[in-house]
């Protein structure tokens, strides 16, 4: 009914598992891994590993986020991430998940993708600048050519230090306000159905300790890191 009423409302689909202490995005063929990162605010994100882009700056991207508006589309989807978790063989079936998956479902906008967008942006010039006045503050010691290079390519001395911490406290005061309008934009009483999350969690089969006679030295490693990346989970699920 809601795709009926608006034709600009997706529904995003984000699908990342857990597996030996890694966090990694299954929605790109290569698996790439995430990190949880905390901001300032005390708020958890996953992220990719960070990267040098065109422009200089470095950025971190959210894990991959596809839309999409039927449902032969979103199980599409669905097999493409099942299809790239680990398994393995046990004694119950050949193929055991290994990881613990998260699967999030959110309804979104165009205008919401843009937001989110932005923020990213913004991260990249707040970490651009810490980057920045952390060569400068250990320039002496600085033993990276590519770092020096970086802030003498931009004629950068000890004396801009200050002028970059004063830029970098407005760039953070301008992050947390634009996180506080997105708020808004979600909270918006007339379109509660934004940023309405469904966010499903599938545990890895630990069958392994059933197969006392027959587990191998990988197996029992990995039924051992499945039970200890449990104590994980809580902060994987509090970035969703």
């Amino acid at each position: 009914k809601i795709f009926q009423s608006d034709e600009d409302m997706f529904i995003e689909i984000r699908f990342c598992e857990l597996y030996q202490s890694k966090l990694r995005d299954l929605l790109i063929p290569e698996k790439q891994e995430c990190f949880l990162r905390e901001d300032e605010n005390g708020r958890i994100h996953i992220r990719t590993q960070p990267i040098i882009c065109d422009d200089g700056k470095i950025r971190a991207y959210p894990i991959t986020g596809i839309r999409v508006r039927d449902e032969e589309k979103l199980l599409e989807v669905i097999r493409d991430g099942i299809g790239s978790r680990n398994v393995g063989n046990s004694t119950l079936h050949d193929k055991s998940s290994r990881s613990h998956a998260f699967l999030e479902f959110e309804l979104v906008t165009t205008e919401l993708r843009k937001l989110r967008e932005e923020i990213v942006e913004k991260e990249a010039d707040i970490l651009h600048h810490e980057i920045l006045m952390s060569i400068l503050w250990n320039k002496t010691k600085e033993k990276d050519e590519k770092k020096l290079k970086l802030v003498n390519d931009l004629g950068l001395t000890g004396r801009d230090y200050d002028r970059l911490g004063q830029e970098l406290k407005v760039m953070r005061k301008e992050a947390e306000e634009m996180h506080e309008g997105m708020n808004y934009f979600m909270n918006n009483k007339d379109r509660p159905e934004i940023g309405g999350t469904m966010v499903f969690v599938d545990l890895a089969g630990n069958e392994y300790g059933r197969d006392v006679k027959n587990k191998d030295v990988q197996e029992e490693r990995e039924r051992n890191e499945i039970n200890k990346s449990l104590l994980s989970l809580k902060e994987c699920i509090r970035a969703l």
